[in-house]
């Protein structure tokens, strides 16, 4: 799950635009647990990343880590995985654009003794 809800993003950016990045990263992350039966770790990391007008990514880095490093890197690895980014509105005209998102990794809906098995 993957929210837009910075300051600066709701000041100044469409929320149809925020709305489109935020599906177009999801369909790019991938939870590192993935390949286990009961994903069970979760968390939040907050990555600050940059973007032309093209929407390639410039830059990201991790503003607020979630406290597992697999998280953390994963957050930085959807900016990659899924540049160019859709094209920010003709409203926003710098060049280079900086924005703020969190990045949510929720745990698998596991059933009763799962998540046992998969520490």
């Amino acid at each position: 799950y993957l929210a837009a809800s910075t300051v600066m993003a709701q000041t100044f950016t469409p929320s149809y635009w925020l709305s489109d990045l935020s599906w177009h990263l999801a369909r790019h992350l991938q939870h590192p647990d993935a390949g286990k039966r009961c994903p069970v770790r979760e968390g939040t990391v907050v990555v600050q990343f940059s973007i032309n007008r093209d929407g390639r990514v410039l830059a990201a880095r991790v503003t607020r880590g979630s406290g597992i490093r697999d998280l953390d890197s994963e957050a930085l690895q959807v900016f990659k995985r899924a540049s160019p980014l859709p094209l920010p509105p003709d409203l926003i005209s710098p060049l280079r654009m900086t924005f703020e998102l969190p990045v949510r990794f929720a745990a698998g809906r596991c059933r009763a003794g799962d998540a046992a098995g998969n520490k």
